[in-house]
């Protein structure tokens, strides 16, 4: 065997090992990208748990929803801050959501829960849609997003 064989032979395991490693790289890119994606969607589910858990922990914030049930509710001063930042607190949430989802850090399938979710919400507390409007009223920046628009459809009379 020549030198020329030689070197050729090494530099066709060469070339395959960079192949092989550069698979393992993209491998490891997407397992990680995966485990990214997995951790903002677990982390946004805790920080709905941790909402729900806020409402049904304080009965005096469940009483204050409920009341929001009723459009014909009038609200002391306290209970209109109380619901503002209940209002604030969820599109806080959402924006979070929406804006995973704009960089590639949330599915196609949990932004799709969204809009219905935001509709139904607001739909459901009739006695809160001038909070809402006010709330929305101080970003008009964001009145393409699918959050605004959503909450905008609740407040629409069906």
């Amino acid at each position: 065997m020549n030198w020329d064989a030689i070197g050729a032979f090494g530099e066709i395991v060469g070339a395959a090992a960079v192949i092989l490693s550069l698979l393992y790289l993209a491998k490891q890119v997407q397992q990680s990208n995966r485990i990214a994606l997995t951790s903002i969607e677990t982390e946004l589910q805790n920080n709905w748990s941790s909402l729900n858990e806020s409402i049904y922990s304080d009965s005096e914030m469940a009483e204050l929803l409920h009341k929001a049930k009723d459009s014909d509710s009038a609200f002391t001063g306290p209970e209109l801050v109380k619901l503002e930042m209940w209002a604030r607190r969820l599109l806080n949430a959402w924006l979070a959501l929406e804006s995973s989802y704009n960089n590639k850090l949330a599915s196609e399938e949990t932004l799709a829960l969204l809009p219905n979710n935001i509709r139904n919400l607001v739909e459901t507390y009739p006695g809160s849609h001038a909070t809402w409007s006010e709330v929305l009223g101080e970003f008009p920046s964001l009145g393409d997003s699918i959050v605004f628009k959503s909450i905008q459809s609740g407040l629409k009379p069906r």
